[in-house]
C-alpha cells in the first residue's frame, strides 16, 4: 500500500498503460503501480480516497 498526502491525476499525473506517476511535481514521480493499494486525498472536503489498481 501507498500513501501520499498529495492529489494525485489520473488524467493527466499517471500512465494507466504503465502504472507510472507521471506528475513531475508530485512526491510519487516516478514510482509504479502496478499492483495493490494507494490512499490520497481527492479533494479538501474528503480527507482520503483509496484506489485499488489492478495491472
Amino acid at each position: 500500500m501507498a500513501k501520499t498526502n498529495e492529489m494525485l491525476s489520473f488524467w493527466r499525473g499517471f500512465d494507466l498503460a504503465s502504472g507510472k506517476v507521471t506528475g513531475r511535481h508530485h512526491s510519487l514521480y516516478g514510482e509504479r503501480f502496478t499492483y495493490g493499494i494507494l490512499a490520497m486525498p481527492l479533494d479538501l472536503l474528503k480527507p482520503l480516497v483509496i484506489f485499488r489498481l489492478d495491472g
